[in-house]
This record gives structure tokens, sequence and C-alpha cells, in this order.
């Protein structure tokens, strides 16, 4: 818990606690909590513990989650990093992350019958979470790896959702898109994993915040350490976007506004960066935009010094990156990629059954507020800073003040009460 709370101060951001193991729900008197830091970053420690109910398994926050809920988060802008997770839960949390990515908890907007092509050319005007059901004939899995094979090649940074609806038919439903921001870090319990946390912390926050957050170290450069995530992580965005021709992130970089200049220690991870953007049918204009950008920020000398760099500098790969990220958490990238499990490792998935799932029953919720009715108001009203390093469940939001705007956290609609004095003051003062 200190770790993660000394490494975001580092990054000049906030950190609000939510004590799980207080509330045994994350909707204690229907107050959403995960709904006040929605567009924000939450970590969730995901580890395993038998409760104190006599139960012999063990139980995680995920089993309290209505996975529903998560997916609406992430498709509304909200990072979620699910930390601590045991190796062993691999292939669940794979699965749990295929049903977030996929809205596997979501009922369906509409449902339209159409034929295949009449699908794809809707597909191409609008974006959405619609199910459409196509007739076919012959074998359903034959019909669906052909679906599966054509959406992929249209439409390269959307992923869907294609199962057998009956014996005549199969559906498509569209998932989240590449860009939703899901990880999962599995945990060893040895002493290399630091560098690796704070990484996927930092790759999680929005773009434009990671953007925000290097300009001011470029002037400087004293924090290497994080400069070195922040350019690791926004070269690995601006290459996964320009797989599918996009531009976003490369404009938002390249005309983020600040003023003043870089100093030469910063030459390094800029032409990382400018690099990454140095690739495919767009070579040349990413070049004459590079030298605006060194104009910009660097003096004659150093913007020699620069193009000096870039000249030997190889196109970076999405591998390559990997590799960089990989040597940056001191770790081999055969076990970086074994530890960190992320939303864009879930493509286009066929499944057999054409299954909704729902949201879970209760998820602790009223047992609870039943067992211990006099302790509820007490509890809302409270919470216990000095107990957190005891409480086996806990959820962290961060937020920051970039762009000159507080990202720090709000409920919303508007709260009767501020959540900073919902989540600090000391419970038990009263008691």
């Amino acid at each position: 818990m200190q770790e993660w709370k000394s490494f975001i101060t580092d990054l000049g951001l906030r950190m609000d606690i939510f004590n799980l193991g207080l509330y045994r729900t994350f909707e204690p008197k229907g107050r959403d909590v995960l709904g006040m830091y929605r567009g924000k970053t939450i970590i969730l420690l995901g580890n395993e513990i038998h409760n104190n109910t006599g139960s012999q398994t063990p139980i995680s926050c995920l089993d309290l989650l209505d996975t529903g809920k998560i997916t609406k988060l992430v498709s509304e802008g909200t990072s979620i990093l699910v930390s601590d997770v045991q190796m062993a839960r691999g292939r669940d949390i794979r699965r749990w992350l295929a049903d977030v990515v996929h809205r596997t908890f979501c009922t369906p907007r509409a449902h339209l019958l159409m034929d295949l092509d009449s699908t794809l050319k809707t597909l191409r005007q609008v974006q959405n979470d619609t199910k459409y059901i196509i007739p076919i004939k012959g074998l359903w899995e034959k019909q669906a790896d052909k679906m599966a094979k054509a959406l992929d090649k249209q439409f390269p940074r959307r992923r869907f959702l294609v199962t057998q609806q009956d014996a005549t038919k199969i559906s498509v439903r569209e998932g989240l898109g590449y860009e939703a921001r899901v990880s999962v870090m599995f945990r060893l319990n040895t002493t290399d994993e630091t560098g690796m946390m704070q990484y996927t912390l930092v790759s999680l926050l929005p773009f434009r915040t990671r953007v925000a957050l290097l300009w001011p170290l470029l002037k400087d450069s004293k924090q290497l350490e994080i400069m070195e995530y922040l350019t690791l992580s926004i070269a690995n965005s601006l290459i996964s976007e320009q797989k599918s021709s996009g531009t976003t992130h490369r404009n938002e970089f390249l005309q983020y506004d600040i003023r003043g200049q870089f100093d030469a220690s910063s030459i390094v991870f800029v032409t990382t960066i400018l690099s990454a953007l140095s690739r495919r049918g767009v070579r040349r204009k990413s070049t004459d935009e590079g030298q605006t950008f060194l104009d910009l920020h660097y003096t004659p000398e150093l913007k020699d010094m620069a193009n000096s760099r870039l000249r030997w500098a190889r196109r970076l790969s999405l591998r390559d990156i990997r590799t960089r990220i990989a040597q940056a958490c001191n770790l081999e990238l055969a076990e970086y990629d074994s530890r960190i499990l992320n939303a864009d490792e879930i493509e286009t998935e066929i499944h057999v059954r054409n299954v909704i799932r729902g949201p879970r029953a209760d998820d602790g919720k009223r047992k609870f507020e039943m067992r211990y009715p006099e302790c509820m108001d007490e509890l809302l009203e409270f919470i216990p800073s000095s107990l957190t390093r005891y409480v086996y469940y806990t959820l962290l939001s961060i937020g920051g003040d970039v762009d000159g705007r507080s990202s720090s956290a709000t409920l919303l609609p508007e709260p009767k009460i501020e959540v900073s004095a919902f989540l600090n003051e000391d419970t038990f003062k009263n008691w």
C-alpha cells in the first residue's frame, strides 16, 4: 500500500482509499462507490482470502463486483488495474476480463435480424452494443469463423463476440474497443515487482494525462525513472494506434501546448517517441512534424544532437517497445508477458452458446446491513486511515491536476457530502 501511495505522490497525483473490509460491499446504503470515480483510475486489490464466516471457499473483491458495471465504467473512460492476483487464477481471470470486454453481463441494446453484408455495412456507420442476428446455412462454426475474420479485417481496432444463436442463426455483438484500459497484474511475492507495478499504473492513465505529466519533467529531467515509464507507455500507445491508421494520440503529443525548451538530458526520451511516430506509410509526414516539434522545444545545437540520434535510431516495433518495457521493469520479456494481462490481448472471439449472464443476486450488502444495522451509518460517515494496512480489500482511486483541470474524485450527481471527507475522516474518533 505504501509503495502505491509514494509513487502516486511522486507523479503529482492524489489517491483516495476505500476499505472494502469495513463495508463488505461497493454500494453501502445504496451509495455507488465505484461510480464516484467514473473517468478516473481505480486500483483493485484482487487477491483471494478466506472470509471470517467460517467458509473454506476463498473470495476476492471481483466476486463482489457486478461485471456489467465494470464494463460500463471502462466504456466511459475509467481505467481499471486489478493487482495482487495469484498466478494460479490466470485462466479464471482471463475469462473475467473477456466477459468485461465482450459485455457478456450486459443486456444488448437491441436485436436486429440482418444478413452478413448488411451487418458489415451497418457496423461501418454505427458503433454500439446492438446484437445482430444473421441467418446461416450449413455448419455454424464455419460461418462464425468467416464472420470473425471479416470483422477483424474491416474493423481492426474494434472487437466482437460471435456466438451461435440457434441451429440456423449466429449473432454478432460489438464489445469494448482496443483502447479500453483494463490490466491485471499477477504476483509472485518477489522483490522485483515494484517496476512492474509502477509502469502498469502509468500505462493505464489517459494518454493526454501521460503527456501532461511528461512535459514538465522534460524541462528539468529530475525523475528519470518516471520519465522512462511515461516515454515507453506513450510510444507503445502511438505504435498501437498506427496499426489502425489512427492519428488522435499522435496529434495530442505533437500539438500539446506548453511553453519553454527542454534540456539535453531529455533528448533520449523525445527521440524514442519520435522514432515510434516514424512508421509505415506516414514516415515522411511524421518526419516533417517531428522537425517542427524539435524546432519548438530545442535550441539549434540541441536540435542537431536530436537529429543525429534520430538518423541512427531504428523505427520501433511493438516488440521493441515491449522488450524495453520489460527491461525497465527489471524482467525478462517472457516473464513480463506472463505477469501482465491487458485488455488489448482479448481479441474477437467465437462462443458456442449465446448466453447473457445476469448480475449476482447479492454481493454481500444485504446480509451485512441486516447483521450490523447500528454500525452502517457511522461507517458511511467516516473511514479509518490508521487501519488501512489491516483490511484485506482496498480500492484506490487516482486523480490529479493536469491541463489546469482538477481530476480529483467527485460524486455524480452532485454529492451531499464531499468525497474527500467521506474517505479521509477517522472512523472511530467518536467510539
